[in-house]
Parts: C-alpha cells; sequence; structure tokens
C-alpha cells in the first residue's frame, strides 16, 4: 500500500534531494558552492572550480529512491533498490569531498557547509529509515501469514 510510513520517508527524501539543487552546498570566503557550478559574491560563476559531477549520482539515487515508493507490491525489491541507492549515495559524497577539497585548494580554506549538505545526509538517513519501515512490515507479514 502506498499509504506506508516509508512511502513518507521516501518521498521526503526525493524532496530533500529536489531541494539541494537550489541552495548552496557550502561557503569558501566569499564563493557559494552549488552542485553544478561555484559563484562569487557578486553571483558571477566561476570556472576554475571543478565540481567533480556529484550532483549525477545523486540525482541517479533521488530517481531509483522516486521509482521505489511504487514497488510497495514487493517489499524485497524495494529494499534492494533502496540499498542500491545507498551505494550512489557513497559515491556521490565521494565526489562532494573532492569537490570541497578542489574547491579549498583554489579558493583558500575556510569551508562553512550551506544547508544542502545537510539535505543530503538526511535524504540518505530517511532511506536508512525506509529500509528498516519496510524490513518490519514484512516481519508483520510474515507473522501474520504463520497464523493463518
Amino acid at each position: 500500500m502506498i499509504q506506508r510510513k516509508q512511502t513518507v520517508y521516501l518521498f521526503l527524501s526525493v524532496l530533500l534531494f529536489a531541494a539541494t539543487y537550489y541552495f548552496p552546498f557550502g561557503m569558501l570566503q566569499t564563493y557559494e558552492l552549488f552542485a553544478y557550478h561555484t559563484r562569487d559574491a557578486q553571483g558571477g560563476m566561476l570556472d576554475d572550480v571543478q565540481n567533480y559531477s556529484f550532483a549525477v549520482p545523486m540525482s541517479i539515487a533521488a530517481t531509483i529512491t522516486l521509482l521505489s515508493i511504487f514497488m510497495y507490491n514487493n517489499r524485497q525489491r524495494q529494499m534492494a533498490v533502496i540499498r542500491l541507492t545507498f551505494i550512489l549515495y557513497a559515491i556521490s559524497f565521494v565526489l562532494m569531498t573532492l569537490y570541497f577539497m578542489n574547491a579549498s585548494k583554489i579558493l583558500g580554506d575556510g569551508f562553512r557547509p550551506g544547508i544542502s549538505f545537510f539535505m543530503a545526509f538526511v535524504a540518505f538517513f530517511l532511506n536508512i529509515l525506509a529500509v528498516r519501515s519496510i524490513k518490519k512490515d514484512d516481519r508483520l507479514v510474515k507473522s501474520v501469514d504463520r497464523i493463518r
């Protein structure tokens, strides 16, 4: 059923991923680091900083998470698909770290995380909560099957 609490977790995770594209991942001195570009204080784009395309695995993970919402008929497959997003999260977190390290070399030290930095980790945590809820659901269904 689509009205389960894991659906809420997964939907919130997708919303948080979508929101990460509109807010900065961090600040280095007067520069804002976004998913696809770096802006200076006047709003101009800075081409010197390579972003390592960490947004690509994050986008794929968000798409897979959205698709997994509709896999409620097969809980095992739903859990497997959500676990696949954990690998994509790990790849994007590594690429994000490389992005921040590269930016700090070019622009100087003083990294301050932005709101999108935390949104990505909260979305990851929501997927973990969804897997736990799916496991509980599966155990409940199996216990009811044993009673019959």
